[in-house]
């Protein structure tokens, strides 16, 4: 959600505002990851992409080794339905490899998250626990 480096990955794509997933929690493994988790929430920010853009996202997030893609449904203020979003999941034989407890975030990649969040106006109470 950091915003020079969407726009360094992909100049054409368009912040649309933040937005909240329900049900779904964030996950320190080295890297950020989200999983099912009822109850929980993550904030985020939704941006309109390219087709272009999604395969530079792809190969910068190490898609099919890495992450994989899921749609999933986000509320963002002002709209009544959920919002379809393209979200990327670690894929499962690193969940086990990279435990939340023996891999947090390192301090330069808490930064860019938390400023990231703080210039769209997402919530960073997530990033300082």
């Amino acid at each position: 959600m950091h915003n020079a480096s969407m726009a360094e990955r992909c100049p054409k794509a368009e912040n649309l505002g933040p937005a909240v997933l329900k049900d779904w929690g964030l996950r320190e493994r080295g890297c950020a990851d989200i999983e099912p988790a009822p109850g929980e929430e993550v904030h985020g920010v939704i941006w309109s992409v390219t087709r272009e853009c999604i395969e530079k996202l792809d190969w910068y997030e190490s898609v099919p080794v890495f992450y994989i893609k899921k749609w999933v449904d986000v509320t963002m203020e002002g709209c009544v339905a959920p919002v379809k979003a393209l979200v990327y999941v670690m894929v499962d034989e690193h969940v086990g490899l990279l435990e939340d407890d023996e891999n947090p975030f390192s301090y330069s990649y808490k930064t860019i998250c938390r400023v990231g969040a703080e210039e769209n106006g997402v919530d960073v109470h997530p990033l300082y626990v």
